[in-house]
């Protein structure tokens, strides 16, 4: 969910990795604000960490740092990295998103010979490593990890779904945009899918499709002048997304789930 509010941009990585360090109890990683030493990425393969959405970030004369995207589920092979090298480990959370493509980037500019990454937003911030955001005293996970609660269950099973929206690797932004910071309307479109999509939560996301798709414009006084848009998507999410971003920047909006649908309403009064 993090991921997606990054990608709509309605909030900054910052935000959100405060916002995730204080619901999971983990030190969060601002990897848009640090400086990468890409000479750790000799520890792992490309395909280890896209496998445990994990990428060693730092190394202290004690300890190695690796960002997660699902910290508990990376703790294992963590361990295992650490214990060859004779350290102990120092896990950080990190957005889906933003490190799905620093992994990517990191990995790619370290075989081009480079030594440093700097995040799109190092500019602004002027950073010398690691931003790392603390969680709050009360909620630091335990040193030696027990049995799950049911809490870090239910956020655990969160982030494995928000995870499978954006694992593919043909979905995920390029290695060209991570220097900007700017991602492509391409990207927004596929942020929302019906792939994993529960039996009633897909019901439910029907049923709203379904109320859009026979809304009727709201009458609007005389001296009053509105952009009229007209959605036309075959995925329920998406017409729900467009419609309500469409609406938020003034216009008003009827939508359709296929083109004979479209040509119907494109009989009536006309849509800019």
């Amino acid at each position: 969910m993090a991921s997606e509010l990054y990608m709509l941009g309605y909030a900054s990585e910052r935000q959100l990795a405060s916002a995730l360090a204080a619901q999971s109890g983990w030190p969060a990683v601002v990897l848009d604000e640090s400086v990468l030493d890409l000479r750790l990425t000799a520890y792992v393969t490309p395909e280890w960490s896209r496998i445990f959405s994990a990428l060693v970030v730092g190394e202290t004369a004690d300890s190695i740092i690796v960002a997660a995207a699902r910290p508990e589920d990376a703790i294992v092979p963590v361990r295992q990295l650490a214990a060859q090298r004779n350290k102990s480990v120092e896990l950080r959370i990190a957005l889906d998103i933003t490190l799905a493509r620093t992994i990517r980037l990191a990995f790619r500019h370290a075989k081009a010979g480079e030594k440093r990454l700097r995040g799109a937003e190092c500019e602004r911030t002027a950073p010398t490593g690691l931003v790392i955001i603390e969680p709050p005293d009360s909620l630091r996970p335990p040193a030696d990890e027990g049995p799950e609660t049911e809490m870090r269950k239910a956020q655990r099973a969160l982030a494995e779904e928000a995870a499978r929206n954006i694992e593919r690797r043909d979905e995920l932004p390029s290695e060209d945009v991570g220097a900007t910071g700017a991602f492509s309307s391409e990207w927004h479109a596929n942020t929302i899918t019906t792939t994993n999509e529960e039996p009633a939560d897909l019901e439910r996301t029907l049923t709203i499709a379904e109320e859009l798709d026979h809304h009727a414009p709201t009458a609007q006084p005389e001296d009053v002048m509105s952009m009229r848009a007209l959605v036309v998507d075959p995925d329920p999410p998406g017409r729900i997304q467009l419609v309500a971003e469409l609406e938020r920047l003034g216009y008003e909006c009827q939508a359709a789930a296929s083109g004979p649908q479209a040509v119907d309403l494109l009989s009536g009064p006309p849509f800019e």
